[in-house]
């Protein structure tokens, strides 16, 4: 079977054109290929084109071959992987429900293929047609999805892969998603791509922010989008509609433009009417029940639906403006409104669905829905309403659904709702309503099933939820009700009014109350402040009432914290009483949904299982005020058992160390448990116990005295405390009968033996039996149910002779190897350091080797003295100890806050040396140094911080908390005498087998040594020093960057006079060693062939520069000339800025072009005019995007005063590039080069 006869069979309604990654813009070139990254997709008429080189390729013919920069290739065809997948019917034709088809394409290149460097494939129109050809049998609607595999990374089908599938099949649904998966430049470039759309009813861009300015290129396909009814725009940055779209599309009924900028809606020329769908095809009953937002709106499933949706814009004042048009639904959700015109909807008579939905309207007029008589669903919910106009729903007859959730209403007034005949779900979660007027509502509604007041301050239950008839679930949840008040209910109610409720809402009959109940209506008050349940006043009608609602209502009270007290009694009782009668049948949901969770004895227990002698209530001194004896105990609280009228004193958790003094005179239980009690005294009160609990407390003994006393007691529970031993008089207790004694660490001798035959004893309920254990010697102790009764034996104590022997002895040895230690540690310091200074031994405090950290050391100073830092701690710490040196004034990285360099220095440093001169607390990079410094010391690195005083004494530091480290004798002075050995001495000392030391002879710096005299670099713990030009001694084998090709290379770059108009590339470009002398390089075992492929290599940024017309000159030659030499691309406002343009326009379009941006900064920058602005737009970018840089670099003769508040804190807080700064270039270079991942 041909192709032509699929596409006459098949009706394949939607492309599904998807894309999630973010692309890159498209060359606007003429050739057809289009460059994704590292991935070429291009598409002729006939064939589809893949590629993953980088370079442009361009087709000559259709054998296979083609041209790139590499010359002329040969391809190779795609493998297809195909995946047919079925997917839900969505479409009938005449009755018959069409199967639907999801066929996937998945392209990768052949890797079996001969020529392995093969980098492009395509695909054929006949590759296709074979697929469709395997489709045999009856019409299919089908879905195609275009992939690609590895190492094909990603790709996209454009219009004329479009095009392809549209003329093999009867293309009607077209939907692009994703970042730059649509280029409607295409268009331009041949019109014949607009036939792709000439039978697509339905047009779509998702999620595509760079076609907004190609919209209009639509306009192209003038008469070929006639067929569209719906067109979605969502999430496309759309700031206004495109004009031409209201003559490119005509026939347009549906709209959707969410997730964009608008600030107003549009008026659309929309044609009237309904369209049908093509081809004859009808919805399924499903699919039609999803189209029509499930009832909400009527459609016939063989027609389109008329919709406006404008969710997630800007629409903030809706005013003046009215919609017009026979919508049936419009929804502008999420759009910050605060304001709405009462005629905005006068227009639109035909509205069933309308949603207002997550805005912060307060109020609304009260005709805003005078005429919208048809309207069926109103979605108010997530504004800020606190008062609704008693008209505002006179008019809402049809209405039957209505969500107000999430606003601020605290009032329903009366007949706010009486007019909603048709209502059947209403939905109050999450307002300020405290009370529901009986009026609100009318109470003939026999429509309303579904009522949700959950998450309101609610005190009392609603009686209108049981006079409703036709409401089936009402949601109480998470409110503030307390008391199910059964007698408020009944005296707001009636068994009569309660009967008639329950009136079949259909058919009008009375239920049969004899007979099981066909429904149950839920009121669920889960998770609320419920605590008691009330019922008295039993007369005839209001049993008779409890009954109805006890038969026919299910209150769910899972989560509440309900309290079985005595006063809940009643309600059991009554239960009890109506399941004797027969009235109720114990299936109830009462019967098993009540459960008490207060007392813990009675947790999980159901209302009607209690028994009157396991609740209790308060005990209320009030009534017994004669004698002290009366009185409950503080801080105790006191109940009486109901039935008995004994008093229980609940001591739980109150903090006690002995027993009450006194309790009331009934007192029978005390409950003790979970407080610090050591022992039990002798009271009088103690004869008339029957329980007493002492779980969890110190309890060391139990005395003869208090067992003697105890012999009314039955229950005992001394478990988890001191207990090594029991009296065995606790066995003459003869009315006891449960005990627990687990949780002791009873001990397993002759004072016990007695314990083992007890516990087992049947007489006495030991509850915990097989949990109590006790210790033989030293071991964790075992069940005394299974120590041998020969185990159980008492040893003899030692003599106090034997005791001096063994205590005295060894106490003055150790006191003597204490004294020694101690004056060890007071002298400690001294010690090491002088045994470091005359032998070089470091055998005390060497750091563990650890790959996480960079640097060995980092050094901080003053920019004055910069120099004899450099000289004399610098150059002797890598020359002479190979250590990897982070020098802040010449290693730290631009673009970042002095706290940002000083906290990765602190992070990934081992030491940090801060050399202090006079003045020293006026700049910000030592002042953050010292204290990040001071704060690790403390947390975990003592040692950590060395401060070098120079020319200054401790005397003068005034800081209080760098005054107590000095004080410690942490730091050294320039003037005394083995300096350099003493500052070594606090240098990070790694484990032997750990270090590896450069074989290269060191030698000791002349002068003031520059930073291009010196690289120090270092990988995978080896410490390497390498001069420029100089070669390490023979057998040395260090991992090294030749800085020489830098040299070399630079100079074959061609030098032009003034500022360069196009980006310079240079070949082989080399990427100088870095100032945190980054490992990027090749090691000199590794083979190398080209001495330039050795060297590393260098990307080109785009860089931002701003600068006065004063420093011109010096930007040119200092900043954009070296910058652009190295490959990258600098924006200048004097060259680049095209003419006519805004300037802000410019300014912005160019600092978001740019990864990089440099600030001149000199006395004349406050001049210009702009300079503010694009000093804030660059800061704004900086904050927004993470890998964005700034970097200010200031001239000699700046006198920072002169700034802005906001500039002179950038230049405070930043680190800045000095004009005068010797490392100027190479910092320069590696702000622009660097991609900053030392960093995180």
């Amino acid at each position: 079977m041909g192709c032509w006869r699929i596409a006459a069979l098949a009706f394949v309604t939607s492309v599904w054109i998807i894309q999630t990654d973010a692309w890159p813009a498209e060359d606007n070139s003429t050739t057809s290929s289009n460059n994704i990254n590292n991935t070429t997709v291009s598409v002729t008429m006939d064939s589809i084109y893949l590629t993953s080189s980088s370079h442009d390729v361009n087709f000559t013919d259709q054998d296979g071959s083609y041209n790139s920069s590499n010359g002329t290739q040969v391809m190779t065809r795609c493998l297809v992987e195909y995946i047919t997948q079925k997917r839900l019917s969505l479409y009938s034709i005449h009755g018959y429900i069409l199967p639907s088809q999801e066929i996937t394409l998945k392209f990768l290149m052949d890797e079996d293929s001969d020529n392995k460097n093969r980098t492009v494939c395509f695909v054929t129109r006949s590759d296709l047609e074979n697929k469709l050809n395997s489709f045999e049998g009856p019409p299919i609607i089908g879905a195609f999805r275009f992939t690609c595999k590895s190492p094909i990374e990603r790709c996209r089908v454009s219009l004329r892969g479009a095009w392809m599938v549209a003329s093999m099949t009867d293309l009607r649904v077209f939907t692009s998603f994703g970042d730059n998966s649509l280029n409607l430049q295409e268009l331009q470039q041949d019109t014949k791509l607009c036939d792709a759309f000439r039978h697509v009813v339905a047009f779509s861009i998702i999620n595509n922010w760079a076609v907004e300015d190609d919209l209009h290129h639509l306009a192209t396909c003038t008469g070929k989008l006639d067929n569209v009814v719906e067109v979605v725009l969502a999430n496309v940055s759309l700031k206004s509609f495109p004009k031409m779209l209201h003559t490119v599309m005509p026939n347009l009924r549906a709209l959707e433009l969410s997730n964009n900028h608008l600030w107003a809606p549009v008026d659309f020329d929309w044609m009237p009417g309904f369209a049908e769908l093509p081809r004859n095809l009808s919805r399924t009953f499903q699919f039609n029940n999803l189209y029509s937002y499930y009832g909400a709106i009527d459609i016939q499933p063989n027609l389109f639906r008329r919709m406006y949706i404008l969710n997630g814009n800007n629409i903030t004042n809706l005013t003046h403006f009215y919609f017009r048009g026979e919508f049936q639904y419009v929804s502008l959700e999420r759009n910050g409104m605060t304001e709405i015109g009462e005629k905005v909807f006068y227009r639109i008579p035909d509205l069933q669905f309308l949603s207002l939905a997550d805005n912060v309207l307060e109020s609304l007029p009260e005709n805003l829905f005078s005429s919208l008589r048809k309207l069926k669903r109103l979605d108010l919910q997530g504004n800020k309403l606190k008062y609704l106009p008693t008209n505002l729903f006179r008019n809402l007859l049809q209405l039957q659904q209505l969500n107000l959730e999430g606003n601020k209403l605290d009032k329903l007034q009366d007949g706010l709702f009486s007019n909603l005949e048709h209502l059947t779900s209403f939905r109050l979660k999450g307002n300020n309503l405290m009370h529901v007027s009986d009026k609100a509502f009318d109470t003939l509604s026999i429509k309303l099933s579904l009522l949700d007041l959950s998450e309101n301050p609610l005190k009392e239950i609603p009686p209108i939820i049981f006079l409703l008839r036709g409401l089936v679930n009402t949601n109480l949840e998470s409110t503030d009700i307390e008391v199910l008040d059964f007698v408020e209910i009944i005296n707001r109610t009636s068994f009569t009014r309660v009967l008639e409720s329950l009136r079949n809402p259909t058919s009008g009959e009375y239920v049969n109350i004899k007979a099981a109940p066909d429904l149950q209506r839920v009121v669920s008050l889960r998770n609320s402040k419920l605590r008691s349940i009330v019922m008295y006043n039993s007369t005839e009608e209001t049993i008779k009432t409890f009954f109805l609602l006890a038969k026919y209502f299910t209150f769910q009270t899972d989560g509440a914290h309900l309290a079985c007290d005595c006063n809940i009694l009643n309600v059991t009782h009554l239960v009890t009483e109506l399941r004797q009668k027969g009235d109720l049948s114990g299936t109830e949901a009462l019967f098993t949904g009540w459960t008490c969770f207060w007392p813990d004895e009675l947790r999980q227990r159901t209302v009607a299982s209690l028994r009157d002698e396991e609740t209790y209530c308060p005990f209320r001194e009030e009534q017994n005020l004669t004698e002290m004896e009366t009185r409950c105990p503080d801080p105790c609280n006191c109940y009486i058992r109901t039935g008995v009228s004994t008093i229980i004193v609940d001591c739980q958790h109150a903090g006690l160390t002995s027993l009450p003094a006194f309790v009331p005179t009934r007192t029978r239980e005390m409950w003790l448990h979970n407080n610090t009690i050591k022992t039990v005294e002798d009271l009088p009160y103690l004869q008339q116990l029957e329980t007493l609990k002492l779980s969890a407390n110190n309890l060391q003994d139990l005395p003869k005295k208090v067992l003697d006393q105890l012999t009314s007691l039955r229950v005992l529970h001394v478990d988890d405390n001191w207990l090594t031993t029991l009296l065995s008089d606790l066995g003459d207790l003869q009315q006891l009968r449960s005990v627990r004694l687990s949780g002791n660490p009873f001990r397993c001798d002759c004072n016990t033996r007695w314990l083992k035959r007890w516990v087992l004893d049947p007489k006495v309920e030991v509850e915990d039996w097989n949990d109590i254990k006790c210790s033989l010697d030293d071991d964790e102790g075992q069940l005394i149910t299974r120590v041998p009764d020969e185990k159980f034996v008492c040893k003899i104590a030692l003599t106090l002779t034997q005791l001096a022997v063994h205590i005295v002895v060894p106490v003055s040895l150790a006191l003597l190897l204490v004294v020694l230690a101690v004056i060890a540690f007071l002298c400690r310091r001294q010690l090491k350091v002088q045994l470091y200074i005359y032998t070089g031994l470091h055998t005390f405090d060497r750091d563990p080797s650890d790959a996480r950290f960079l640097y060995d050391v980092t050094v901080c100073c003053s920019l004055g003295d910069q120099d004899w830092v450099l000289t004399n701690v610098v150059t002797v710490l890598e020359m002479a100890y190979n250590y990897k040196v982070f020098f802040l004034n010449r290693d730290a990285f631009l673009g970042y806050s002095i706290s940002n360099n000083v906290r990765h220095c602190v992070k990934m440093s081992r030491r940090l040396v801060v050399v202090l001169a006079k003045g020293w607390d006026s700049e910000e990079t030592l002042i953050t140094a010292v204290r990040q410094g001071l704060d690790k010391c403390r947390k975990d690195m003592v040692h950590f911080l060395t401060v070098v005083l120079h020319e200054i004494s401790p005397r003068d530091i005034q800081d209080k908390d760098l005054q107590q480290f000095v004080k410690k004798g942490r730091f050294l002075t320039t003037c005394e005498s083995h300096f350099h050995k003493k500052l070594a001495y606090e240098m990070p000392h790694l484990q032997k087998d750990k270090i590896v030391l450069c074989c290269r002879k060191r030698r000791k710096p002349e002068g003031v040594v520059k930073f291009h005299d010196i690289v120090a670099i270092a990988e995978n713990q080896e410490n390497v020093i390498l001069e420029i030009g100089a070669a390490p001694s023979a057998g040395c084998n260090p991992r090294v960057c030749k800085l020489s090709s830098l040299v070399a290379n630079a100079s074959k770059v061609p030098k032009e006079e003034g500022i360069r108009n196009e980006q310079t590339t240079v070949k082989g470009e080399v990427k100088e060693e870095s100032m945190n002398n980054s490992p990027e390089c090749a090691g000199a075992d590794d083979k190398i062939d080209d001495p330039e492929e050795s060297d590393c290599y260098t990307t080109g940024e785009s860089v931002f520069v701003w600068y006065s017309n004063v420093d011109l000159n010096y930007t040119v030659e200092s900043i954009v000339k070296p910058l652009e030499s190295r490959g990258h691309q600098c924006i200048v406002q004097d060259r680049d800025f095209p003419l006519g343009a805004a300037i802000q326009d410019n300014i912005v379009r160019a600092v978001d072009s740019c990864s990089r941006a440099v600030f001149v900064l000199s006395d004349d920058i406050s001049a210009s005019e702009w300079f503010l602005f694009t000093f804030h737009v660059v800061f704004d970018r900086c904050q927004q995007h993470r890998d964005r840089r700034v970097l200010l670099v200031l001239r000699a003769a700046l006198n920072a005063d002169n700034l802005t508040d906001d500039v002179q804190q950038a230049v405070r807080t930043s680190a800045v590039l000095r004009e005068q700064d010797p490392w100027f270039e190479a910092r320069l270079q590696k702000f622009a080069e660097s991609d900053f991942n030392e960093m995180d």
